[in-house]
């Protein structure tokens, strides 16, 4: 199981024009980037997360750095924050052996007035 949040629309702005990206993986909310193992039981298996954008964003934000600081790259940074009304969650069961994606479903959430 692989369970990644994701933006559906994300701007990056260039010199010349403005290109937005379209369900960008943001972070993976499994432990282990490449999913869980799952054993599924009576047709259901569940699978609990907790994770914040801001925390998400951060995240990110340090890899950048990071990736920079190693002089393997430069990026810019301003499309790092995540717009929560753009914030889906995809799951897919994928067979490992096979390289293949037997299952997947995506919802979409937006922003909760508090």
């Amino acid at each position: 199981l692989c369970v990644v949040l994701a933006e559906r629309g994300v701007l990056y702005p260039g010199l010349s024009t403005t290109v937005i990206h379209r369900m960008v993986a943001r972070a993976s909310l499994t432990s282990n980037s490449r999913g869980v193992w799952t054993k599924i039981e009576n047709g259901r298996y569940e699978y609990e997360f907790e994770k914040s954008l801001a925390e998400v964003a951060a995240e990110n934000e340090a890899f950048l750095e990071q990736t920079m600081a190693e002089g393997l790259g430069q990026t810019v940074m301003m499309s790092t924050k995540i717009d929560p009304n753009q914030i889906s969650v995809v799951a897919y069961l994928s067979d490992p052996f096979a390289g293949t994606i037997e299952q997947a479903v995506q919802t979409d959430y937006e922003e909760i007035e508090q």
